[in-house]
């Protein structure tokens, strides 16, 4: 699993091994930083 998110994150797989090693809990702007996900929707466009 830690290979998987590095190879996607950007990261070394020792730093997801340290990243995973707790429970950790993102605000938005610190998950895109990060590398887990690529950008923030505030808000859906109305159908």
């Amino acid at each position: 699993m830690e290979k998987l998110y590095a190879h996607h994150c950007g990261r070394t797989e020792e730093e997801m091994h340290k990243a995973m090693e707790r429970d950790k809990y993102f605000a938005p702007e610190e998950a895109k930083a990060f590398g887990l996900i690529d950008q923030v929707v505030a808000a859906r466009p109305a159908p």
